[in-house]
């Protein structure tokens, strides 16, 4: 559906947000010990990944945004379906997506930050010949 060059391609195949072809993460999420860990530039097209100290701090904000996204699924399906779903099943439903996406949706909160302010680009490297 979504395919490259669309913005979202570039945000959930966690791509670079400038040629959609280079990986932000050196890791998969669920790799505990490198979760967090990027390289400095793009392997691609070179677009730097830190535009400036502390960049990744606004993640923060996206990251809250998707988790109350979680949690109103949780309570529009305890309301929509009370007599299944109780209060304690909406705090384990809650509570298991959010432990087991968790390492997911920080990588798609940094990957939709730096998509925010770095343009998609199909014609970065006719543009900036001496970048690779």
């Amino acid at each position: 559906m979504f395919g490259k060059g669309w913005k979202l391609y570039g945000v959930f195949a966690l791509k670079c947000p400038r040629c959609q072809e280079g990986d932000l993460f050196e890791s998969s999420a669920y790799n505990l010990k490198k979760i967090g860990d990027m390289p400095e530039h793009c392997p691609n097209c070179c677009q730097q990944y830190e535009l400036e100290p502390g960049f990744y701090l606004g993640a923060m904000f996206m990251s809250y945004l998707l988790n109350i996204f979680v949690v109103a699924f949780a309570v529009l399906t305890y309301i929509l379906t009370t007599e299944q779903f109780n209060e304690v099943h909406c705090i384990l439903l809650v509570a298991v997506i959010i432990v087991v996406g968790g390492p997911f949706m920080l990588h798609l909160s940094r990957s939709a930050w730096i998509s925010a302010f770095v343009k998609y680009n199909p014609d970065w490297y006719t543009e900036n010949p001496n970048e690779k």
